[in-house]
């Protein structure tokens, strides 16, 4: 699953991501999306979103990112990751996680560097 941790204090939160905070991703690299370890993730403050919405969920002391689907015995929480399996949460238990934010986009902390298709060493994914 995708795990995100609170994110330094200090941190400004570009207006055009309309976000209330941000947590630091610490999942593994999903190149595929652009998400990278160390990101990070803004996210504009909600208990509830709709279907499909990418969102931090709070369960015990972990942050887990991943889309929200409403299923019938509660919610499903489907990762990034497709390697990662959907967690399913029922309704009724007293722990039963919540949404903390709906993910408005991300910040690259560091300038990430992407193999080039033949496998070396390519540009840094802030660069153009």
């Amino acid at each position: 699953m995708n795990h995100t941790t609170e994110a330094p204090a200090c941190v400004e939160i570009p207006c055009f991501l309309n976000a209330d905070f941000a947590k630091t991703y610490t999942g593994k690299p999903l190149p595929s999306c652009g998400l990278m370890t160390g990101d990070l993730v803004c996210l504009r403050a909600a208990s509830r979103a709709a279907d499909g919405s990418l969102v931090a969920v709070q369960d015990g002391g972990d942050a887990l990112l991943g889309r929200l689907f409403h299923i019938k015995e509660g919610f499903a929480l489907v990762p990034l990751d497709a390697d990662c399996p959907a967690r399913i949460f029922a309704e009724g238990k007293d722990d039963l996680p919540h949404v903390v934010g709906e993910v408005t986009g991300w910040i690259h902390s560091v300038p990430h560097k992407e193999p080039d298709q033949e496998g070396g060493a390519g540009h840094a994914a802030d660069e153009v």
